[in-house]
């Protein structure tokens, strides 16, 4: 890994998965243990009462669905971690389904055109979500 951004950069991460995928393991993703705050749910009463329409979050953790936040509501300015796409075709997968993947030590590939599956987060190189442009 020449410098720590290259983890997150989009052409270092199709030419070498290896070292993104290792932090992924450990760090990345949610712990089972890691809840919404009083305010995620705070925010989804608001939703809830229609006092609220949209969320902007440069969060990934997802911690506004789990709240029970509509997906549509929330605007996820850095990506999220709840879908995966391939980094070549952009076929989309489940997140959750890259995540055991990958933290079985598997290097996840697409069913369409064996291209590496990332998650749908933001890296260095890439465009905004469209929610956001």
């Amino acid at each position: 890994l020449p410098t720590p951004q290259h983890m997150f950069d989009i052409d270092y991460f199709i030419s070498d998965q290896g070292p993104f995928y290792d932090f992924v393991k450990t760090e990345l993703y949610p712990k089972s243990s890691t809840l919404p705050t009083v305010f995620h749910h705070f925010m989804n009463l608001l939703q809830e009462k229609k006092m609220l329409s949209r969320i902007y979050t440069q969060n990934i953790d997802m911690l506004e669905r789990l709240a029970g936040i509509p997906q549509e509501v929330i605007c996820e300015v850095h990506g999220t971690l709840s879908t995966s796409s391939c980094a070549n075709c952009k076929k989309q997968c489940d997140g959750f389904t890259t995540m055991r993947r990958i933290r079985k030590g598997e290097k996840p590939t697409c069913e369409k055109c064996g291209g590496p599956q990332k998650p749908d987060i933001v890296f260095f190189g890439e465009k905004m979500p469209r929610k956001v442009q």
